[in-house]
């Protein structure tokens, strides 16, 4: 047929640019399933009346600079009992660790795993983790 050749269905031209087209790939049936795995939990935890942002906020850290007591006297993996003080917004400002000390002694940044945004005064298990304040949520 004319300056062309026929590949199956397709005629091609030789000044046509050619698209290869894969065939279907098991991958894509992976990423399918993982997805809809993923709506299912999310279905499941608003089925089961949870806050499903703060249940995600469990899986992943946040970083807040707060005022605290905690200092550099900590032992390293070391874990205290905190008590944690939201702003006027909610979100947790104040870290603190000790009844004796006043709350305001340093500015650093302390990594949380639960929802920062409680607007209530909550309790936490905090650690010493290298150069690091890490604090995970217990209520």
């Amino acid at each position: 047929m004319g300056n062309g050749t026929t590949k199956g269905t397709f005629q091609m031209k030789s000044n046509d640019s050619v698209i290869i087209k894969d065939k279907f790939s098991w991958w894509w049936v992976l990423v399918l399933l993982a997805c809809i795995a993923s709506l299912v939990w999310l279905e499941r935890c608003l089925d089961d009346g949870e806050d499903t942002l703060s249940s995600l906020r469990s899986y992943w850290p946040t970083e807040i600079r707060v005022d605290t007591d905690m200092d550099s006297f900590w032992l390293h993996d070391e874990e205290r009992i905190c008590q944690t003080y939201p702003n006027n917004k909610g979100r947790i400002a104040v870290v603190a660790c000790s009844a004796s000390k006043s709350h305001n002694e340093h500015n650093i940044p302390v990594t949380f795993w639960g929802d920062p945004n409680r607007n209530i005064v909550s309790d936490w298990k905090c650690r010493r983790e290298g150069d690091a304040f890490v604090c995970r949520a217990i209520d």
